[in-house]
Parts: C-alpha cells; structure tokens; sequence
C-alpha cells in the first residue's frame, strides 16, 4: 500500500516527463504580460520606496514592465489587546 507522498512524486515524475515530451508547452516565452510586484503595506512607505527601485531594476534585467501594487492588509496581523 503505498502513501500519499509517493502517490504525489509518482504524478509529479508523469508531468515533468510530459513536459519534456513537449518542449514547445515548456519553452513559452518569460511573460507575455507585464509583471505584478504586490507590496503588503501602504505606499508611501520605506519598503514601498525600496521595492520600487528594486522593480526599475527588475524592469531592465528582465526586459518586462513591472508594476509595483500596494495593498495594506485590511486587518491587523496580530492581534491586540491580548493577555
């Protein structure tokens, strides 16, 4: 009886080899969209400004547009007033 664990490798072995089967589904080019950098805080901050001078640099190496979009997260992440 064989475990799950092995049942998954089992069909990740089938789909690597079917991709190499078809080097044309494998091969599609990088992005054929611009690509979407998602920052978890608000704009204006640090890590905003950071990450958008890393995404210009991005932009050059990959040859792509990448778009940097903030979304601060609707809730606190832990909670508070906790014991």
């Amino acid at each position: 009886m064989r475990g799950r664990g092995t049942q998954r490798i089992g069909w990740l072995v089938i789909i690597v080899a079917l991709l190499t089967m078809y080097p044309g589904l494998a091969s599609a080019a990088y992005s054929d969209r611009p690509v979407k950098m998602i920052v978890p805080w608000a704009a204006g901050g640090d890590t905003d400004a950071i990450l958008r001078v890393w995404a210009n640099s991005m932009e050059k190496h990959l040859g792509q547009p990448v778009i940097v979009v903030n979304s601060s997260p609707p809730m606190p992440r832990w909670p508070t007033g906790c014991s």
